[in-house]
């Protein structure tokens, strides 16, 4: 069973909106081709019930994403991976 962080939980941990953390991943998905290790799922609000797309990234992936963001971004999501596995 494959350990994935999710594009909202990306969002949480580096104080991101979710649409720039989701226009980034597309972006990265252009660059990386085959190499991309995620999909898109769909989310469904618990309070509203409206659904709506987040990415769902495997480590690789979500770790080159951050390549791209600011230290301290990067260190909240390498400590929650650490808790995951």
């Amino acid at each position: 069973n494959q350990l994935t962080m999710s594009s909202r939980e990306i969002a949480a941990l580096t104080g991101k909106e979710h649409f720039h953390v989701m226009r980034d991943i597309r972006a990265l998905r252009d660059q990386l081709g085959a190499l991309f290790g995620g999909h898109i799922q769909t989310w469904r609000h618990p309070q509203n019930g409206q659904t709506y797309e987040e990415f769902v990234l495997d480590k690789d992936t979500c770790l080159t994403l951050l390549l791209g963001y600011d230290a301290v971004a990067r260190h909240k999501v390498v400590k929650r991976w650490q808790e995951l596995e």
